[in-house]
Parts: structure tokens; C-alpha cells; sequence
């Protein structure tokens, strides 16, 4: 094995790239094409120019130290690249004459002997082109009007179905081997990463996506690729493993800050936003997302645990407060709350549910204490009225005498009294006495002063349970009284 001819054939192969070349039919309808060949175990090699109508021709070189060469070592022996494609027959010439030069054959061939070719490049079966043949040629096909005839006739040649089946089965055939696939991507990425393949890519992409039917076109196929669920799944992974990313989220994040920085960003985006969300499909879509997250326990966790913290803080508290008490001022709202409320307590369910909270809340010691006291103060003070002026005020009992005797009225239809451990309803205003009803009102206060500067008390006494009346409070041995004996009354407040 040759070393050097190892070395070459690397070099070119690196060069050239043949696993990323696309073969094409030149403008006279025929392929054009350079290509290598190489000895698998001596790496001895040859370098030609091929034109034919069939890629599958079964040609892989020519000339008589090659031939002979083939013959002795058979075919399989040797291995056929193609290096590059060309427009026709000229250009493939003198492309193999700048890389088969005289200086390469006396190297190669003379020195080194690992070469097959007999002579330079360029000049091989009938044609020989001089070098002021090969200038006018080189600045024929630098001109544009040829360019524009040679891509046009490229692009039919491509359109053909038999072209197309072709050159997809040369692609399948170099993509099969990994080693072939990875040296793809690599001489790829190298080539996109020079400034003016990026400067012609965008400026391709941009002319390209100008088109209407070509948006059209590109929307459609995202839409049915992103339809199917491999590549959704696919999709989903990279976005996520992408967004873990700490220098990912940073950019994002900065992205969004700066794009929100502006009043008609975030107008636009809002606008947007309540387009989308007022469609059916996503209401229903995001309705479900937001139902299974919060099913899981640790969304549940976290979630509650935030909303604490939240509302944990005064300005978040002051904040819900108004917002509650405008919301709850609505007309609708109120009616609203108030139709659920009822349906809600109309359930058997919900009835039974809340009478056991509730008479376990009023079994607490500190619920009935509350509760007691609340009503004792209610109950301390009656609404009293003064004809003359129509004045209203609320009286504590303890004044309710002077009152009266000043001419101020009670507004209740009755009151309860009690002495001793008698008790009795004093009715005020009721609704059997139909004539001279003022008359009667004003009777039974007169009545009701008499009653209270005879000894009688506001109030009611329990009639359960035995004990004795404080000092100085009625004679001998009474019944019990559940309620607190009110200094300032001088009597039991019971209620």
C-alpha cells in the first residue's frame, strides 16, 4: 500500500466530497462528470472525465495501464467515485485538466508510480484543447446570458420523473452508510458557516418565502408534519430539553422583557391572546391542560402554596379586598351569587353538611360566648320613636322608663317582662284591634309604664333549672337563671 496515493485519494475525497454530490443531466442532455478510481489494497488510482446517458453504465475507467490493470486484478477490486458533476463535456474536460496536471503525472506516475494515467488531464479520446481554446471557453461560460441558459436547462433536466427517481436513489445509496451520512453533515455545516454561503442562503430563503404559493405551500406541509404524533412527540422533547437550558431560559426571558417593553407589544399580544382564547377548540383544549395539571398532587401543592404566600401579603390583601367589594356591588353579581347560594343550599347534601358545621361551631365555648354577648347587646337596646318629630333612636332598657314618661314610644309590636319568676308578653301594637288603634297604643304604654313602676323587668326568665337570686335581688328561694346578673340593669340579662 501506497501511502502518498492514500494520502491523495483522502484529500480529494475530502475535497470533493462525493457522498453530498448531486448528479445532474447537462444542457446537451447527457451526465458530465469526474471521478476516481482506486485499488482497495494499493490505493493505486486513476482520474477521468465520463459523459453517458445512464449513470448505471457499469464504467469506472479507461485507458491501457488501466485496462489491463482491471483485467488482472477483476473489477471488485477496485473502488469508483464520483467527484463532481458538471454542465458538459468541455467543462468536464478542462476541470479534469486543472486537477490531472503534467507536474501530477511525473509525481505520480513517473516518481511514485501509484497513478493509472498515462497523460494530463483535459486531453483525453479525440478532443485536445489548447490553452487559448481553454481561456475562451472559461470567459464564454462566465458570461450571464449562458449562466441563465445552463441553470434553465438544469432545472428541466431536474423536473424530469426519470431524473428525479434517479438522483433519489444515488442519494439513498450514498446516505446508507453512517460514515458517509456524518461526513455529509460535517463538509455541510463548513460550508454553511462561511459568511457568504449564509449571505446567498438567506437571501435564497427570503426570495423564496416573497412568494404567496410558496408560504401557502410551506404552511400546508408544517401543518400535516406537526400533525402526526412522532413528530409532535419529537417536537415537545427538543422544545423542553432546550428550554431547561440555563442560557436558553436567560435569552427567553430577556427576549420577552424587551418585546413587552413596548405598550403596542403587549396590546398586540393581548389582542391575540383573546382571539385564540375565545375560539371553542382552544377554551375546550386549554380547559382540559389546566384540569390534568391540577389533578397532580404536586401542581396541587405548589399551587396552594403559592396562592398563600400571595395572599399573605398586605398589598395583595388590600388589593383582592376592593376588587371583591366592586365586583360583589354588581347588580348581576349579586343576583347571581344570590341564585347559587340558594340552588347550593337547596341540595339535601349541602343542607345536612352545613347544620352539622354549624352546630359544631356554636358547640365552641368561644362561638357561644361571642354569640351570647352579641345578642345581649341587641337585646339591651329597643327603638323608640317621638310622635312630634318623627325622631327615631335606640334606647338602652336601663333608660327605657325615662323615656317613656318623656313621651318617646317603642316602634316593636310587643315586649316581654318578667317579675319575680313570673313572665308575660305585653303587646304594643297588635293586629286585632282594628279601631282606635292609636288609642290603643298609646293605652298600652301608659299601661306598660305602670308595669315597670310596679317592679316588672325587661326581659324573660328560664323556667328549667333551680337556684337562688342574688343579694338584694326578690325574696326567698327562686328558680335558677341562666343568664349574667347586669349590675347596671339591676336584673338577669336573659337571653
Amino acid at each position: 500500500m501506497s501511502i502518498e496515493a492514500k494520502s491523495l485519494i483522502d484529500s480529494l475525497i475530502d475535497t470533493y466530497n462525493p457522498t453530498s454530490v448531486l448528479p445532474f443531466i447537462g444542457s446537451d442532455g447527457f451526465y458530465h462528470f469526474l471521478y476516481l478510481t482506486y485499488h482497495k489494497d494499493t490505493y493505486k488510482f486513476y482520474i477521468g472525465k465520463h459523459t453517458t446517458p445512464d449513470l448505471d453504465d457499469g464504467y469506472i475507467g479507461s485507458g491501457g495501464h488501466f485496462i489491463r490493470a482491471l483485467k488482472k486484478h477483476g473489477k471488485s477490486s477496485f473502488i469508483n467515485i464520483r467527484l463532481l458533476f458538471l454542465d458538459n463535456e468541455i467543462e468536464a474536460y478542462l476541470k479534469e485538466a486543472e486537477l490531472v496536471t503534467e507536474e501530477f503525472i511525473r509525481k505520480y506516475r513517473d516518481d511514485l508510480k501509484v497513478c493509472y494515467n498515462l497523460k494530463s488531464g483535459g486531453s483525453g479520446g479525440s478532443i485536445y484543447l489548447s490553452e487559448d481554446t481553454r481561456a475562451k471557453i472559461k470567459e464564454t461560460n462566465g458570461k450571464p446570458e449562458v449562466k441563465v441558459k445552463r441553470s434553465l436547462a438544469a432545472k428541466e433536466s431536474m423536473s424530469r420523473p426519470e431524473v428525479k427517481a434517479k438522483i433519489s436513489q444515488s442519494l439513498k445509496e450514498a446516505l446508507a452508510s453512517p460514515e458517509a451520512r456524518a461526513k455529509m453533515s460535517k463538509a455541510s455545516k463548513e460550508s454553511n458557516a462561511r459568511p457568504e454561503v449564509k449571505d446567498k442562503h438567506s437571501q435564497a430563503i427570503k426570495e423564496a418565502l416573497a412568494s404567496p404559493e410558496v408560504k401557502a405551500k410551506l404552511s400546508k406541509a408544517i401543518r400535516e408534519a406537526n400533525a402526526r404524533p412522532e413528530v409532535k412527540a419529537k417536537l415537545s422533547k427538543a422544545i423542553k430539553e432546550s428550554h431547561a437550558r440555563p442560557e436558553v431560559k436567560a435569552k427567553i426571558s430577556q427576549s420577552l422583557k424587551e418585546a413587552l417593553a413596548s405598550p403596542e407589544a403587549r396590546a398586540k399580544i393581548s389582542q391575540s391572546l383573546k382571539e385564540a382564547h375565545a375560539r371553542p377548540e382552544v377554551k375546550a383544549k386549554h380547559s382540559k391542560a389546566i384540569k390534568e395539571a391540577h389533578a397532580r398532587p404536586e401542581v396541587k401543592d405548589k399551587h396552594s402554596q403559592a396562592i398563600r404566600e400571595a395572599n399573605a401579603r398586605p398589598e395583595v390583601k388590600a388589593k383582592r379586598s376592593i376588587a371583591i367589594k366592586e365586583y360583589m356591588s354588581r347588580p348581576e353579581v349579586k343576583a347571581k351569587h344570590s341564585q347559587a347560594i340558594k340552588e347550593a343550599h337547596a341540595r339535601p347534601e349541602v343542607k345536612a353538611k352545613r347544620s352539622i358545621a354549624i352546630k359544631e361551631a356554636h358547640a365552641r365555648p368561644e362561638v357561644k360566648a361571642k354569640k351570647s354577648k352579641a345578642m345581649k347587646e341587641r337585646q339591651s337596646y329597643k327603638e323608640m320613636i317621638l310622635h312630634s318629630t318623627e325622631e327615631t333612636k335606640k334606647v338602652h332598657s336601663s333608660e327605657l322608663l325615662e323615656y317613656l314618661k318623656g313621651g318617646w314610644r317603642l316602634t316593636s309590636k310587643s315586649i316581654r317582662l318578667y317579675k319575680g319568676t313570673e313572665n308575660k308578653n305585653h303587646d304594643l301594637n297588635s293586629s286585632n284591634w282594628k279601631k282606635e288603634i292609636e288609642k290603643k297604643k298609646e293605652e298600652a304604654h301608659l299601661i306598660l309604664i305602670e308595669l315597670l313602676e310596679g317592679g316588672w323587668q325587661i326581659g324573660t326568665l328560664p323556667k328549667e333549672v333551680v337556684g337562688t337570686e342574688p343579694d338584694g335581688v326578690g325574696e326567698g328561694e327562686v328558680k335558677e337563671y341562666s343568664g349574667e346578673y347586669c349590675d347596671k340593669r339591676k336584673m338577669w340579662s336573659l337571653f
